[in-house]
């Protein structure tokens, strides 16, 4: 039997960890890193004008807890009726594994042209950074819709 060192069993350890983690967290989306903003908009179920007005967390059935945001509607451009006034958003961490490097944290109060994708839960998320827009680009962007 060969034994090892308590530095190689921390090495080790801490490898095996690092390997757990990458399996639990999904790939990062390296995929969407040069998309335009267009071409976001096209990708998007929808896209609204609004203002995040409330964060809470929320414990499902077996303890699982995610974190929802009430999105305030200011302006409709895709995928909503007009006369939604809001929304649910589902915030990070996505994962029970916890943050990943592609979560998008939120202030309360962000707000700007949300550009979000809907998931089988009914819930919206936005899944990158630069989904969050300046409110002003929705000119250039939706320029001819009325």
């Amino acid at each position: 039997m060969r034994f090892i060192s308590v530095k190689q069993a921390v090495v080790i350890t801490m490898i095996t960890a690092a390997f757990s983690c990458t399996i639990a967290a999904p790939p990062a989306r390296a995929d969407q890193l040069f998309f335009t903003a267009k071409e976001l908009v096209k990708m998007a179920d929808v896209a609204v004008i609004g203002t995040l007005v409330d964060k809470h967390q929320i414990t499902l059935a077996g303890e699982q807890k995610i974190n929802l945001g009430v999105l305030r509607i200011e302006k409709h451009f895709k995928g909503l009726e007009k006369t939604q006034t809001t929304l649910l958003l589902q915030l990070a961490p996505y994962h029970k594994a916890g943050l990943t490097s592609t979560d998008v944290l939120l202030p309360e109060n962000a707000q700007g042209l949300w550009l979000l994708q809907k998931y089988p839960s009914g819930l919206y998320r936005l899944e990158r950074s630069d989904a969050l827009r300046p409110e002003q680009d929705a000119a250039e962007l939706f320029k001819g819709d009325k």
